[in-house]
């Protein structure tokens, strides 16, 4: 599990670092804190459906805020956990095609993230 999250952060890094090369530490933060915050805000819809929430506005709001709180914690953490310089050497030394590469996958893996959302929140809100 260890091995695929290094690999998911080193290719979201690369990924960043072509299409923002003056601020990549900030766009993988932001891009993996999108990232989860799609699949858990899936959980929160699906239960706002489920039981029938009648104002929108409110499931929005708490979902925004649920975005920012996450985002603000994983911030945190992953500016601890992450070594930067690490990941700007193993992206230097990456061929111009590899780095293209991992950009589309760090685009396919938002896509997934978006799509496992509206899954998510079907599935729960169909058991219930």
């Amino acid at each position: 599990m260890i091995n695929f999250i290094d690999i998911y952060i080193k290719i979201n890094y690369c990924g960043q670092k072509i299409g923002n090369k003056f601020f990549p530490e900030k766009g993988l933060i932001n891009i993996i804190g999108f990232e989860i915050s799609f699949i858990s805000s899936g959980i929160f819809i699906g239960l706002f459906g489920g039981v029938g929430l009648k104002i929108p506005l409110l499931g929005a709001l708490i979902i925004g805020i649920h975005v920012l709180i996450l985002r603000f914690y994983l911030d945190k953490l992953l500016r601890r956990k992450i070594d930067m310089e690490y990941l700007a050497n193993y992206c230097k030394n990456q061929s111009r095609s590899k780095q293209i590469l991992f950009m589309i996958l760090s685009l396919l893996f938002f896509v997934i993230c978006f799509i496992l959302m509206i899954y998510i929140a079907k599935l729960i809100f169909f058991l219930m």
